[in-house]
């Protein structure tokens, strides 16, 4: 009886053991469940398309875009865009402002303080300074001041400001350029308005000191200044290609501004040489360089005009119409107007009826004709009233 009581005493023990594994398996299973869940849980798609640049459609509102922009590719410290701070007005102190009490208000408090404080914090905070259109308040100049411009912030530009349809100005000071970036930030301008026309890099010094690249046959660039960026005689030498060769010329330049470099007579010897071919640069600066005489000469003797006889007839009428209005005048007040104006070294024969014509105007005015004849420049005369059009002899040239 004790052996057949245990026997069935046993048997309902036996299948606990199966039991137990049934109910472990079942508590596995549901582990396994809530492992599972979370990872169907995850929208995939939901996470990835905020940090999508490619999905978002830029609306030409620049301060919105970036901020969109860089939160999508995941950048999360990313500089604000402000306006460009004006200069404050003069300050006219009045008697209310000179009293007592209200300098005794001034006095500045803890809160105060660090208010200030903050404040100073905020100006070397890295922004995007903008200057806008008063109109319809588009932006038209951005200014990058004092930090490093990296390339997924550049590839963000490349999105936020083809939409800008009035930008018309870039300027990067110091905001430590590499040779890779620039070549980034060129294949940015075509992608840009047509109105934009201006671009400064400044303080921005390049190993390979490429430059020359910003002014390239396709370059939208008329107004462009490198100054202060450590260029030598080699720049120079790639600028000076980069004006004209043989076989091609920059016609979109009209100024260049290579100020406060290390460019020497032999960078100015190269420059002059790309002058030569060149017909649109109007101004260039070389201001604060180390051009010596042997550089200034070379670029000086690049620097003249190019007046034909088709630009003689109109000094040919102005002065005309000079002699005719002196005529009005009393004789006792002297002559009136130009006195002495000089065209040698032009595109002109110096026996072209026009020319000869100004010069018999112009020579009975001179009061000095019979000191000292100067028929070995063509002048026509010398007193303070004078236009002379001759190649300039500073390093500051304005290029005709």
């Amino acid at each position: 009886m004790s052996g057949e009581t245990s026997a069935p005493g046993a048997s309902p023990r036996a299948p606990r053991p199966g039991t137990q594994k049934s109910s472990s398996t079942v508590t596995k299973k549901g582990d396994r469940g809530a492992k599972e869940k979370p990872a169907t849980v995850l929208p995939p798609v939901g996470e990835e398309e905020p940090k999508n640049p490619e999905e978002y459609q830029c609306t030409g509102v620049l301060e919105a875009d970036f901020a969109e922009l860089c939160a999508r590719s995941g950048y999360v410290d990313f500089p604000k865009v402000v306006n460009r701070p004006r200069p404050h007005p003069t300050f006219v102190p009045s008697a209310s402002l000179s009293e007592k009490p209200i300098l005794d208000d001034q006095r500045p408090s803890g809160s105060c303080s660090l208010n200030s404080m903050e404040s100073k914090y905020v100006f070397f905070r890295p922004t995007i300074q903008v200057e806008l259109e008063p109109e319809d308040k588009s932006v038209k100049e951005i200014f990058i001041r004092g930090w490093k411009v990296e390339e997924r912030t550049l590839g963000i530009f490349s999105k936020c400001l083809p939409p800008l349809s009035q930008l018309q100005a870039i300027n990067f000071w110091k905001v430590g350029l590499t040779d890779k970036t620039l070549d980034i930030f060129i294949a940015l301008l075509p992608l840009c308005s047509s109105t934009l026309r201006k671009v400064s890099l400044e303080g921005n010094p390049l190993p390979e000191q490429s430059y020359h690249k910003l002014m390239a046959l396709d370059s939208p660039i008329a107004h462009l200044s490198l100054r202060n960026n450590n260029i030598n005689d080699y720049g120079a030498q790639l600028l000076g290609r980069a004006l004209s060769t043989l076989h091609s010329c920059n016609r979109t330049l009209v100024s260049l501004n290579l100020g406060f470099n290390l460019i020497g007579d032999e960078g100015a010897c190269y420059i002059a040489q790309g002058l030569r071919l060149n017909r649109s640069l109007l101004w260039l600066s070389l201001a604060h360089n180390r051009i010596q005489d042997k550089g200034a000469l070379r670029l000086a003797e690049v620097g003249g005009n190019r007046i034909t006889e088709v630009g003689l007839e109109s000094f040919l009428a102005t002065v005309q119409y000079q002699a005719q209005f002196s005529k009005s005048k009393s004789a006792g007040k002297g002559p009136v107007g130009l006195l002495w104006l000089s065209l040698a070294k032009n595109c002109f024969s110096m026996q072209c009826p026009a020319y000869t014509t100004i010069q018999e105007l112009l020579l009975p005015r001179d009061p000095t004709t019979k000191a000292k004849p100067r028929e070995d420049e063509g002048a026509l005369g010398r007193s303070p009233r004078l236009l002379q059009f001759r190649p300039p002899t500073r390093v500051l040239i304005h290029h005709q």
